[in-house]
């Protein structure tokens, strides 16, 4: 699917707030075209027959489900919305994937691993990955196949009594340098 182009400038800043719109500037889901629709139906039947039945072993963390389910919405083409048809995705516009978000929405617990794994997983790799990484990496997220994720360390933990010891610390330390 190809993606849609802004018939007039994006609004600046928060100028949206200080604005009137038209009433042609306002998009309603009456706007959605069939191809979005149906998009949506696609992702709400999904959630409906795939994941609903299996919500009580979802909230009891039954190893290997989750995957499993993201899996088979790679396989209908859920999980690769954002990723361009080059590299096996849908290559959906903003519109049509944020139906597909909403619709997923369904169920919170598959959402949120949908979002991890379409958002903070891929699209990194779509916008700012090489020719090389896309190739490598895009088509196995694409399908479900892989199943991206986001990790975040810190050496100390984020605890925050250490933070906020941390910030007295700070807060007292000697202009100088010495502690």
């Amino acid at each position: 699917m190809a993606t849609a182009t802004l018939t007039k400038p994006a609004a600046k800043g928060g100028s949206f707030l200080l604005e009137s719109p038209q009433p042609s500037d306002v998009f309603t889901p009456a706007d959605l075209t069939d191809d979005q629709k149906l998009i949506g139906q696609t992702a709400e039947e999904f959630v409906l027959k795939e994941v609903f039945p299996f919500i009580k072993d979802l909230e009891n963390k039954k190893p290997g489900l989750m995957p499993q389910l993201v899996k088979k919405g790679g396989e209908v083409g859920l999980m690769g919305g954002g990723v361009p048809e080059e590299y096996g995705g849908a290559g959906l516009d903003k519109i049509s994937t944020t139906v597909l978000t909403e619709k997923l929405s369904i169920y919170g617990g598959f959402a949120v691993t949908h979002g991890a794994h379409a958002g903070i997983g891929t699209l990194p790799i779509v916008y700012f990955g090489t020719d090389a990484q896309k190739k490598k990496y895009l088509p196995k997220l694409a399908t479900g196949e892989w199943i991206g994720a986001y990790c975040l360390s810190e050496p100390q933990g984020l605890l925050p009594f250490r933070a906020a010891s941390r910030l007295r610390r700070a807060e007292f330390a000697d202009p100088r340098g010495a502690e």
